[in-house]
Parts: C-alpha cells; sequence; structure tokens
C-alpha cells in the first residue's frame, strides 16, 4: 500500500480523539511531500508505527507532539529494515 499525501499530515489535532497510524510490510509506504506530524495542539497518546520493512517519509520535518497540550504521542520503527525519513528535522514536542 502506498499513501501519497500533497501536503501536511496530522494523526489528530483532537483532545478526545487517539489515532494509531501503522505502517506495515516491504513495499508499504506513507509518503508526504510536507511535514509528518503525530498529534497536533492538545491531540494525546496518538501513535505512529512503522514495521516489517516499511517505510514513512515527510519531505519537510517529521514531528511528535506539536504546539500546546499534545503529549504522549510516539512513533516507533520496530526493525533495521524499516525507515521513517525525513527531508528536514525531527522535532519532539515543538511550540
Amino acid at each position: 500500500m502506498t499513501n501519497v499525501t500533497p501536503s501536511n499530515a496530522f494523526s489528530s489535532n483532537s483532545a478526545d480523539k487517539r489515532y494509531l497510524a501503522l505502517i506495515s510490510g516491504p513495499g508499504s509506504a506513507w509518503s508526504n511531500v510536507l511535514d509528518l506530524t503525530v498529534g497536533y495542539l492538545g491531540a494525546n497518546n496518538n501513535r505512529l508505527i512503522v514495521s516489517n520493512g516499511a517505510k514513512a517519509f515527510a519531505g519537510g520535518n517529521g514531528i511528535i507532539g506539536l504546539l500546546a497540550g499534545a503529549n504522549g504521542n510516539s512513533a516507533t520503527v520496530t526493525d533495521p529494515g524499516s525507515s521513517w525519513q525525513m527531508g528536514n528535522e525531527l522535532y519532539v514536542g515543538s511550540n
């Protein structure tokens, strides 16, 4: 499966919702032109998991927890064959 998003992607921007983005298996990929953000503005406990040879790519930044109250969000890359690559920076807890 390939998911190509032409701009930014956010896993959640709502405090009452929890999301899991699971990219798994060889040939599976999530590709963004700009930023890939896990947890945005008050969104808590969202997860990105990249596993079993899958790839995630952000042409801009990779961000875990963006703006106030985005707590407990996580990104996990499970094995050497999997990756989360970004064109710019990785931010953890960014305001």
